[in-house]
């Protein structure tokens, strides 16, 4: 019986060259105010727990090499979870938002939310590079061209899907035009943006003021990098380029 090879995200490089060392590259940065509080009050979390979490493993993608971390965190690339993930997170982000605080349901209490799923490698549809896979038994190198049709699925080393979400969800929301109307994570985005959090008391009342403040100027941060996301990446996105 043949047993299924297992691609983790250090087997993946945009260069036949492989860095000896790992590179880490945050899934949600610690700096991004907004998304952290939402995805606290959707995840099931106590006010400020979620952002102890971001030097966490389960914030963190391994990569081999500074082009692929580059690829990330421009969007270019993003593993998506898989359909029955994204559903799952879809039911606790809405039962989160209705239910009191003491009926909330934390995601790393959701059994089947595991960590060893099954991801897709999504491109941006404008990226063409070749991407390169080393074989994690025999080290072999494969190049895998555009569109990609025999890519495999891979695990994560040791991220959580709640938190990969994040950023696959931002590449369909940045661009999108270049995906199906209602992509499941453009749903799953959007019920973020409903999640009302930290409760309205008089205790939390000038911190919310200060996460209205800092999630206006990640908006205007979000609209600079889309703009550069845009027009400052031929290099990774034209498969000539060295």
């Amino acid at each position: 019986m043949t047993m299924t090879v297992i691609y983790t995200e250090d087997c993946i490089s945009l260069s036949p060259l492989f860095a000896s060392t790992l590179s880490a590259k945050k899934l949600v940065d610690p700096g991004q105010n907004r998304i952290i509080c939402t995805l606290e009050g959707a995840t099931g979390l106590n006010i400020g727990e979620m952002i102890t979490k971001m030097d966490q493993p389960i914030n963190l993608l391994h990569l081999a090499s500074k082009p692929v971390v580059q690829a990330f965190a421009l969007s270019l690339l993003a593993f998506r979870p898989p359909p029955h993930t994204i559903a799952l997170l879809q039911e606790l982000y809405e039962h989160n938002a209705r239910c009191p605080m003491s009926e909330r349901r934390r995601f790393d209490e959701v059994p089947e939310l595991r960590q060893d799923c099954e991801y897709t490698l999504q491109m941006f549809p404008g990226f063409q590079k070749d991407i390169f896979l080393k074989h994690p038994e025999t080290g072999a190198i494969t190049t895998h061209q555009h569109p990609y049709s025999d890519l495999p699925c891979f695990r994560l080393l040791t991220a959580h899907p709640t938190l990969v979400s994040v950023p696959a969800a931002r590449q369909v929301t940045v661009f999108p035009w270049s995906w199906p109307v209602q992509d499941p994570l453009s749903v799953l985005s959007y019920q973020l943006t409903k999640i009302d959090w930290p409760p309205q008391t008089s205790q939390n009342i000038e911190r919310q003021r200060e996460i209205w403040r800092e999630m206006q100027r990640e908006k205007q941060r979000e609209f600079r990098c889309q703009k550069r996301a845009r027009r400052a990446n031929v290099a990774l996105m034209d498969p000539r380029a060295a």
